[in-house]
């Protein structure tokens, strides 16, 4: 118990960094085509492979992303290991 209580003290700042590195590891951030299914990669390059699509940080952007090259028609997929898909469609116009 005590063990617990001292690692819990001394290492709480390296416990969270372990979750959100973790956390990271298991959810992805797409943008996808919704016509076409297909997956961003790079500018003008869309892949059928989710596992070539670009991983964005966080779903914000991926929507400015969208925005800078004026894309329409796409939407966010957040996907994390365990859990089922979130899908955010993104409006047709996207201010930056």
């Amino acid at each position: 118990m005590e063990m617990h209580g001292a690692t819990t003290k001394a290492g709480g700042t390296a416990i969270k960094a372990d979750t959100q590195s973790f956390d990271r590891t298991l959810a992805r951030v797409l943008l996808q085509e919704v016509a076409t299914g297909r997956y961003y990669q790079s500018p003008g390059v869309w892949t059928s492979d989710e596992a070539h699509a670009f991983d964005f940080q966080t779903g914000s952007a991926a929507r400015e992303c969208a925005a800078k090259l004026s894309l329409v028609n796409v939407q966010v997929v957040k996907k994390q290991e365990f859990r089922e898909r979130q899908i955010f469609p993104l409006p047709s116009t996207i201010k930056p």
